[in-house]
């Protein structure tokens, strides 16, 4: 017996006159891609893995989330402008859509033929957009760069390479603004070929200073010192491994073996610092990445996930987390982490089944991040051990007498 995938939250009956329904969560779910308003971080915008795409807005710092609408296409990235919180981009499939208004209302505006990957706003021109996205070249993707000057409305490109490949991620100097690195990947002959690409001219040219990287390595997430434009580390998510350089290119260092990198973030009031987002670690560097060590509890890692973590550029101690349980962040550096996700309705249940012999205790399993369960009719949940790595749970039954015997059937029934 097969299921169609629906992303839904468990609800219950409000009365015999089915009238209303009330969430009983689990809150949280797939997230995409995160947004924080350099202005005021109590604002912050997360997207959802699935499609159609819904948008959560908090205006409380995650303390709550609210639904805000949603699109037809995934959000690969999400960037406030550096000076009004109310001027928001949204990278999605061949367009960015533009908010003037905190996200009320969006505009499109083309851009490229495929997915945009991730923007990045000019710190002290924030009309000037860059962003890493592909290109159509001889009947296939090509990796390219794109600028806006006039708020994203219109868009000049950059073809970096005339191999099939992908940009995944684009990154800009706070000390300089002119250099712009591009990070990504094309094929030759059947293998992989790491891209790094840098800019000395504010996107105008490109040279390529990826060519000391291992083949078969994909760059997906690429951060340059904020004060030390030769610093520059690159990640991928697979193979994984970071990689530093400390001469603009001219030599990488592998400096951390890890599967399943997806994200690395820096900040200008904390220039030495930097996180990776892992699988099922979250890696912290205090030496401009010459070394790194697993940072900090609380964070989901039962599973291995994409992960996109961002550091605040306002508040030293503050760092924030996406993942496929949700939304965390941490206020002392990444020492421990606090999950944060009342109002994100994206848990996606498989099966559901209430104990026979106290109906006070409900397991549910989740697609993709395992069993929960609740003892208080749902409004408490809490993860289960993991007990399978090769699938999900698609049917649960409870014995009848003891609600602690439960037998779970993995797979597709």
């Amino acid at each position: 017996m097969g299921y169609k995938r629906s992303v839904i939250t468990m609800l219950l009956l409000s009365t015999l006159g089915f009238s209303a329904w009330e969430s009983l969560g689990p809150f949280g779910g797939q997230l995409r891609a995160l947004g924080i308003a350099p202005t005021n971080e109590n604002f912050l915008l997360v997207a959802s893995n699935y499609l159609p795409c819904r948008l959560f807005r908090s205006t409380d710092h995650g303390s709550t989330w609210h639904d805000h609408g949603f699109t037809t296409h995934y959000v690969n990235t999400i960037a406030f402008d550096p000076a009004n919180e109310n001027i928001i981009y949204l990278g999605t499939y061949m367009d960015v859509l533009k908010s003037t208004n905190g996200g009320a209302t969006w505009t499109s505006y083309a851009v490229s033929t495929t997915y945009i990957n991730e923007l990045v706003i000019h710190a002290n021109a924030p009309t000037t957009l860059h962003a890493a996205a592909s290109i159509s070249y001889g009947g296939s993707e090509a990796m390219a760069y794109y600028k806006s000057t006039n708020g994203g409305i219109a868009w000049s490109s950059v073809t970096l390479d005339t191999l099939k490949g992908i940009s995944l991620c684009v990154a800009v100097c706070h000390a300089d603004q002119n250099i712009v690195c591009v990070g990504g990947s094309s094929m030759y002959n059947n293998n992989t070929l790491p891209r790094v690409y840098r800019s000395m001219d504010g996107g105008s040219s490109f040279t390529d200073i990826g060519a000391d990287l291992p083949i078969g390595y994909n760059v997906t997430s690429i951060r340059i010192h904020p004060n030390d434009p030769d610093i520059i580390y690159v990640a991928s998510y697979y193979p994984g491994d970071i990689y530093r350089t400390t001469n603009s290119g001219q030599s990488w260092l592998l400096v951390q073996p890890a599967p399943f990198i997806k994200s690395i973030t820096t900040s200008p009031i904390t220039p030495d610092v930097a996180y990776a987002g892992a699988d099922t670690v979250i890696y912290k560097s205090t030496n401009a990445g010459a070394t790194w060590f697993n940072c900090g509890s609380g964070y989901p890692c039962e599973v291995k996930q994409p992960r996109i973590v961002v550091a605040s550029r306002t508040t030293d101690t503050h760092v924030y987390c996406i993942d496929l349980f949700g939304f965390s962040h941490s206020t002392n550096s990444g020492s421990t982490w606090t999950a944060s996700n009342h109002g994100i309705t994206l848990a996606s249940v498989l099966t559901l089944e209430r104990a026979p012999s106290l109906r006070t205790t409900i397991y549910a399993a989740l697609n993709m991040t395992g069993v929960i369960k609740s003892t208080d009719s749902g409004d408490s949940w809490v993860f289960l051990p993991e007990f399978l790595s090769c699938g999900n749970i698609c049917s649960i039954a409870i014995h009848n007498t003891n609600p602690d015997i439960v037998l779970a059937l993995e797979g597709s029934g």
